[in-house]
């Protein structure tokens, strides 16, 4: 099934290419595909990323897969500053976790960016802003039912085709049943993309959070290809690529895992 999929996509992103208007729109599509890669440009996007991750449990016996929808949206506030929203929920599906099999919502996180005026002759981004996450459920097998507040920071850079940059959350527990684990955690998030004039991209993503009550720290390492296309004139970017657990915590994910991904760029 997975390589049906696989096919498929290969085959929608051929098809579109041969109908591809002339050079000047694959620079405009390089500019969109650029900044998909900078969370403070100015451009509402949708990302839905399915995920599977194996290894999970204490006995490293389950799997779990994910459907993640993750908006950005950029408001302008005056000739000054810029708000950016990144709110998060994901759709969960649970296979032998614990002997535990089923499917259920995840816990909702909202990460803002206050930061200056976008514009895109800047080299460098950078923005500040308060973090929520509310609860998943009340069973616990879909995530912490703790609620947290924290700080969202973030910086980034371009460098020709090439962006760089850091996010991080810190996030501390308001209160909540810390049995299916806690919130008291800060996360780093390094990454860096190429992106090429036909619109290609590359990019890695290295995700470390450490967790102040179990004194433990998961790292996740990722890469994926893309390739923004424009279909019925909207931007969508097509994704695919692997994950890693480099240093996996006990019940977590153990080993590979598989990202797919599309974008609507609005």
């Amino acid at each position: 099934m997975k390589l049906k999929l696989l096919l498929l996509l290969l085959c929608a992103i051929n098809g579109v290419e041969v109908y591809a208007q002339a050079a000047n729109s694959d620079l405009a599509l390089f500019d969109i595909a650029k900044s998909l890669a900078n969370p403070f440009a100015n451009q509402t996007r949708i990302p839905i990323t399915w995920s599977e991750v194996r290894g999970r449990g204490i006995n490293q016996t389950g799997s779990t897969q994910s459907i993640q929808i993750e908006p950005l949206i950029p408001i302008e506030l005056g000739d000054v500053a810029n708000l950016t929203l990144r709110p998060s929920m994901s759709f969960i599906s649970n296979n032998n976790v614990n002997g535990f099999s089923g499917t259920g919502v995840g816990g909702m996180q909202l990460q803002t960016y206050f930061s200056p005026k976008y514009r895109k002759s800047d080299p460098e981004y950078w923005g500040i802003g308060p973090y929520i996450s509310a609860p998943a459920g009340t069973t616990g097998n879909f995530g912490s039912q703790q609620t947290g507040l924290g700080v969202s920071a973030g910086y980034a850079r371009e460098i020709g085709p090439w962006n760089l940059g850091l996010l991080v959350v810190q996030s501390w527990s308001a209160g909540g049943n810390p049995k299916s684990g806690t919130v008291n955690f800060i996360d780093s998030a390094p990454f860096i993309s190429y992106t090429t004039e036909s619109a290609w991209s590359y990019s890695t993503f290295f995700q470390s959070t450490y967790n102040y009550d179990s004194h433990s720290t998961a790292n996740i390492a990722s890469a994926n290809l893309s390739k923004t296309v424009r279909i019925e004139n909207m931007p969508i970017t097509f994704s695919i690529g692997p994950q890693y657990s480099v240093r996996p915590v006990l019940g977590g994910p153990h080993g590979w895992g598989m990202n797919f991904g599309l974008n609507f760029t609005l």
